[in-house]
């Protein structure tokens, strides 16, 4: 519960543009995802995928690149070419 509240609370944040308080939110919860489920557990994928989006409304282009990059190439590598949030 306390990561799905912690990613709620962060996408409620951004999505009210306060993108500044829901970063160190977004992290945490990207962080503790990672330990929990491993780094490419779709759960943390969609954490990463989030926190790039945060990065990247903050003007943090040069640090949320590589994240979405891994994201991308994670996504693919778990959940295969032809699944609906992987088909270019």
């Amino acid at each position: 519960a306390t990561l799905v509240a912690l990613g709620n609370y962060g996408r409620t944040l951004s999505g009210q543009g306060r993108d500044a308080e829901a970063e160190p939110l977004q992290l945490q919860r990207l962080e503790i995802s990672r330990k929990v489920l491993g780094p490419r557990h779709p759960d943390t994928l969609l954490a990463m995928y989030n926190y790039s989006q945060t990065l990247e409304n903050l003007g943090r282009s040069a640090e949320a690149e590589p994240v979405a990059r891994d994201c991308l190439v994670w996504y693919r590598e778990a959940l295969g070419p032809q699944h609906p949030d992987t088909v270019d």
